[in-house]
């Protein structure tokens, strides 16, 4: 890619469960593929002890790393520590939440190891508990296998999986219980050896790995494995104490502490800002891929129900992704651009309201759209309701069943966890379509299988409340607005979530049987709106339609300050279109005050404690007098982003001052945002350099892969001159070696695969 910077910008959907980036030149909205060849991408980020992984490739390998892996990190911006929604949401969350300064933040923590030794912790796992739990006589039996190396059939006890990889299909005739113990011993062995032998696409990784776990060739994995399996009185803990590749798997299988766990040598805790500037930085990047340039601009959405601490602290985010962000827009009101544009829908006037039921938040907006003008109307939600609430639900249930079943509780292994909730979004995804679906995952728990069938029907039954709870913000919308059901044209679904069939029911049904619009995708609709405004901010849009397009969005809920007693003052009321300037005018409650404090809050409760808390300005000094005689104006003025800033002025001396919230909860100063970009920038390199080594590093195994080919190949050996085999073997060896060693660069790795093929082309050289 080039250094030349794009001179347009970018709409990125900021989503809590997947994000969106798109773009708009003249009259074409794009949306953006990233490198999988899909148009959203996981917002999940993973951390090991040697890379980051953003995007699809965090969210794969979830189950492995699952206290390492973050998601969700909508539902932690701009809040407190102790909001509540933190501290319920981190009771399921994998991953550590710690209080810094009064704010959240991620904290990586210990048990990120290689896929190899996950593969083994999960294989040692459930031979244990077949080892603890399958009689006596299984012990000495033997089958007929099939050994994969030898490629001949193979007499061996059930119990070695060295030499068992396959069960014979003709085995019919033996014992149930002989063949379920069986095929579960060859099962766990044919995956243990395909991820050690294949995951990276080589025959001789599995040496690699076996030599890099602490022992020279790859026979103590099955040896160990085989012990775990045939010994009924072996003594488990003992034993793994002693081994060092054993008992890092057995960290990872949950049976030691693990301590503390560095990632790129350092003990890292994470702001939400971070975190979500690193999945922006990701959806950068798509965009850059695709249009050959840098991006630097940007307009980012976020829920319409987004308070001031959360938007300021996207607003950051975006800054430490390097970004300029242009504005910060409502996601239904992005939508609603999206859908408002297309097919001259915008020659009339009409009321929209946009349904808007993504991951994690929910949005409901009223707009009046009439030629280019979008007005909102009213605007009503939840940020923290979503599709991940309705797996959270499934979730409890499939426990419950589990438990039932088994007898055991699964609450406190994140894995299991993980790979629970993977198969529930599975499943909700499948009951939008089909009346059944059955969730089976392999040795779930405690060597445990689980399977289980869910109906439609269950599935609303389990999350009817939160079904039916998404109408309560479209009756606020309409109170709030003055309109009737009647009076509203469109009825538009944004957000995956919208698929659910009981929910598209609910809608209709509340509006008496009225049709849903669901001409535009649910998916890509916000990133669509959000580029069209990106567009027309970066002057790349040039289209008719877009030529008179003007946005009215509203304040979302009532800002004021606390009086005496804790009192909510409203000063800018709920629903006030952005951007806007409101005043109201105080006073001091004691004789001679000089200094006086601006506690302000945004919610719609009477007493400050339940509304929202952005943050406290002081006036200070102001001249000595008698209580209620001074006359304090304050000025709030709201802008396009719906960001507020405060002014104060003493209106009776003259004396005034301009002052804007500070340390407020989830805002970054200048210094820290500073701060946070260089760590962006440094973790960038450093995820490039580890990209370049495994690139390196994967071209070198596969050319040593065909090297090794030709020299034990009886047709290529003649073609190799006389003297020269050992020359080849020689630079073989080196090669090998170099993959051995840990700190190897990029350029190391490449020179040994540079001389291993000169060797090569030097000994197959015409004579």
């Amino acid at each position: 890619m080039a250094d030349e910077i794009y001179d347009g910008a970018v709409g990125i959907d900021l989503g809590t469960t997947y994000s969106c980036v798109a773009v708009y030149e003249g009259a074409t909205v794009e949306i953006i593929a990233n490198e999988q060849g899909s148009f959203t991408t996981p917002s999940f980020v993973s951390f090991t002890d040697k890379e980051r992984l953003i995007g699809e490739s965090a969210k794969n390998q979830a189950a492995m790393n699952p206290t390492n892996t973050v998601f969700d990190i909508k539902r932690l911006i701009g809040r407190s520590f102790d909001d509540e929604h933190v501290r319920k949401d981190a009771e399921s969350w994998p991953f550590a939440i710690v209080d810094v300064d009064g704010s959240p933040a991620v904290q990586r923590r210990g048990n990120a190891f290689p896929f190899p030794r996950r593969a083994l912790a999960s294989s040692l796992s459930k031979l244990y508990h077949m080892r603890e739990n399958s009689p006596e006589r299984l012990q000495e039996t033997r089958v007929r296998g099939y050994a994969h190396r030898r490629k001949k059939d193979n007499e061996a006890r059930i119990n070695d999986p060295e030499k068992v990889h396959q069960m014979e299909k003709d085995r019919g005739d033996k014992a149930k219980a002989e063949k379920k113990y069986y095929r579960a011993v060859c099962d766990v062995s044919c995956r243990l050896n395909n991820a050690l032998t294949t995951h990276n696409g080589t025959k001789g990784h599995f040496k690699k790995v076996a030599k890099a776990e602490g022992t020279f060739d790859a026979k103590p994995f099955h040896c160990e494995i085989r012990a775990f399996a045939s010994r009924r009185k072996f003594d488990f803990d003992k034993h793994l104490a002693t081994q060092g590749h054993l008992k890092k798997a057995a960290i990872d299988a949950g049976t030691f502490d693990s301590g503390s766990y560095q990632y790129l040598g350092e003990i890292k805790t994470f702001s939400p800002q971070e975190i979500s500037s690193m999945v922006l930085t990701k959806m950068k990047e798509v965009a850059e891929v695709k249009l050959g340039k840098k991006v630097s601009k940007a307009v980012i959405t976020v829920p319409a129900y987004f308070n001031d601490n959360q938007r300021q602290a996207t607003k950051d985010a975006g800054a430490i992704a390097g970004l300029n962000v242009l504005r910060i827009i409502n996601e239904p009101t992005a939508a609603a651009i999206a859908y408002g544009l297309g097919a001259g829908k915008s020659a009339k006037e009409r009321n929209v309201l946009i349904y808007d039921l993504g991951g994690g938040t929910f949005d409901v907006s009223l707009l009046n759209i009439q030629g280019g003008v979008f007005t909102v109307k009213a605007t009503a939600g939840d940020t923290h309701l979503g599709g991940q609430d309705f797996d959270t639900n499934l979730l409890e249930h499939f426990k419950k069943e589990f438990f039932r079943k088994t007898k055991k509780d699964m609450s406190g292994d994140p894995r299991a966890l993980r790979r629970l909730r993977t198969a529930c979004e599975r499943a909700k995804r499948t009951l939008s379509n089909g009346a059944q679906t059955t969730v089976e995952i392999d040795s779930l728990f405690d060597g445990e299988d689980f399977n289980a069938q869910i109906t439609r029907a269950r599935f609303e039954d389990i999350n009817s409340k939160a079904f039916n709870g998404t109408l309560d913000p479209v009756a606020q919308v309409l109170k709030d607005s003055g309109i009737e059901k009647s009076k509203v044209d469109e009825i538009v679904l944004v957000g995956g979530s919208t698929r659910i069939p009981r929910i598209q029911k609910l809608l209709s049904d509340y509006f008496n049987g009225k049709k849903l619009e669901k001409s535009i995708n649910p998916d890509e609709a916000v990133a669509y709106g959000a580029a069209v405004q990106a567009g027309i901010l970066s002057g790349k849009a040039n289209s008719a339609e877009t030529a008179d397009l003007l946005l009215l969005d509203v304040v979302p809920l009532t800002l004021g300050v606390a009086m005496e007693g804790n009192i909510f003052a409203p000063v800018v009321a709920r629903g006030q279109t952005c951007p806007t300037l409101k005043k109201r005018t105080f006073t001091t409650v004691a004789d001679n005050q000089q200094t006086v404090q601006f506690p302000v809050f945004q919610g719609e409760r009477v007493n400050c404690e339940d509304n929202t808390s952005l943050g406290e300005f002081t006036l200070a000094p102001i001249p000595p007098m008698k209580a209620g005689e001074a006359v304090l104006e304050v000025v709030f003025e709201v802008d396009v982003n719906g960001i507020l800033k405060v002014t104060a002025t003493e209106k009776t001396s003259g004396r005034s001052a301009n002052i804007t919230i500070s340390n407020s909860v989830g805002k970054l100063s200048s210094a820290e945002i500073d701060n946070m970009i260089s760590e962006a920038e440094k973790f960038k390199s450093t995820d490039e350099a580890f990209s370049k080594k495994f690139e390196s590093k994967q071209q070198l195994e596969s050319y040593i892969s065909r090297v090794e080919e030709i020299i034990s190949d009886p047709t290529m050996s003649l073609k190799i001159k006389r003297g020269q085999k050992e020359k080849i073997e020689s630079a073989l060896s080196e090669a090998m070696a170099q993959l051995e060693i840990e700190d190897s660069s990029a350029d190391d790795l490449k020179k040994k695969e540079l001389a291993l093929k000169r060797a090569v082309t030097k000994a197959l050289s015409t004579r």
